[in-house]
């Protein structure tokens, strides 16, 4: 499709590739690469005096509910009405002040521009707010249902609702009553996607003493259980081996250790960050995350790609990406015993873990951000959402 021109409001900067998992900065390049005018806004109006006002506010108020901890990286930062009404306020204006776009995509459900501009709306996210408290069993209370409503609206008014996952797909349609309801895969969150021989790489790993886990939040991704399991995994076998954290504070982690690399964050618009990060990935025998709920981490179409078979719970849809004895190990628990005994197994048998290390990289070949643009243009066409006549 040809010219057609769509407007990407995403909560950050969209063009920024640290922004909400890389998703925006990658999706936008392979539309632009398909002949689709990307314009990207970002919804906080960061530079409005006002908002600064606000959201320094907010965080002294949040900071004195919580010892630590910033709210504009959690779910209860949308929950403020103040903040809530200075992005729908700069929603209005961007959307208004650039009206030419065939379509407004919205990476989140709690925002939307249907009501300042016909123009039609799309949704592409992994979790709406109710669903995220549902799968973390947290009772919602007034201000929550304000939130479940909102997004509720935002869906019903959507041309389209596109889904990260399965998971989300399904809450949707059943929940919802959600129409027009797609799932579309993201691709790998690689700059360049060079082919390399995966024989290769498997044999420079298929020695290597490295346990890998990137991610953020600690109790959501079960880093203490991790850490735990790693413990008794490292002295069964010889404690030669190393856990490399990415993500991870010493302050968050508690029960740390000598054989324990921290990571805090690695920007990947930061060429000593990024070297070190594919070097973790091309280094390691494992990629770890017991995590308590999902949505899961994007990282693992990268380790996969890198040839690391991934060891993580069965919880949400891990099965969607994660294929058991093929390309990693579902564990049907949280205990840290479970999960050292099935990193141990497969360290032992060089021979599964060859097979798990190809198949992991066959099993992401085809998963590039161009093939979901490109399932993003046919998705549209289907719904009839087609280019705007313009005046010359």
């Amino acid at each position: 499709m040809a010219d057609l021109r769509v407007h990407v409001f995403a909560i950050g900067d969209p063009y920024n590739i640290n922004t909400w998992s890389n998703v925006p900065y990658f999706f936008l390049r392979a539309l632009q690469k398909e002949g689709v005018e990307v314009q990207g806004f970002n919804v906080i109006p960061e530079q409005w005096l006002s908002y600064r006002l606000t959201r320094f506010l907010v965080k002294q108020g949040s900071r004195l509910r919580h010892r630590f901890g910033s709210l504009v990286h959690e779910p209860t930062f949308f929950r403020n009405r103040l903040i809530s009404r200075l992005v729908h306020r700069n929603i209005r204006n961007l959307s208004t002040r650039s009206p030419e776009a065939d379509v407004n995509l919205f990476l989140t459900f709690s925002f939307s521009s249907f009501k300042y501009i016909r123009t039609p709306v799309i949704h592409y996210c992994d979790r709406t707010y109710e669903h995220f408290l549902k799968e973390i069993g947290r009772r919602p209370k007034r201000t929550d249902r304000r939130i479940f409503e909102s997004e509720r609206v935002n869906v019903k008014h959507a041309a389209l609702v596109l889904t990260l996952n399965e998971p989300c797909r399904n809450f949707i349609r059943n929940q919802y009553r959600g129409e027009n309801v797609h799932r579309l895969k993201a691709g790998i969150n690689i700059e360049a996607m060079e082919e390399r021989d995966p024989q290769a790489l498997i044999a420079t790993k298929e020695d290597s003493k490295h346990i890998l886990f990137i991610g953020r939040d600690v109790q959501k991704r079960g880093v203490d259980i991790l850490v735990s399991a790693f413990r008794i995994f490292n002295a069964e076998n010889g404690n030669d081996f190393k856990l490399h954290v990415v993500g991870v504070t010493r302050d968050e982690l508690k029960d740390w250790h000598e054989r324990i690399e921290l990571y805090p964050y690695l920007r990947k618009d930061d060429p000593t960050d990024l070297s070190i990060y594919n070097n973790l990935l091309a280094s390691a025998r494992l990629f770890v995350v017991p995590m308590r709920w999902g949505p899961l981490p994007s990282v693992i179409r990268e380790a996969h790609w890198a040839c690391t078979p991934v060891i993580i719970s069965k919880v949400s849809n891990a099965s969607e990406r994660v294929r058991h004895e093929k390309d990693g190990i579902l564990v049907d628990s949280l205990k840290p015993e479970d999960f050292a005994f099935q990193m141990s197994r497969l360290v032992k048998d060089r021979v599964r873990w060859r097979e798990m290390a190809l198949e992991a990289h066959r099993s992401v070949y085809h998963n590039t951000w161009d093939e979901t643009a490109r399932e993003f243009l046919r998705i549209i066409e289907e719904a009839g959402i087609t280019r705007r006549r313009r005046v010359v």
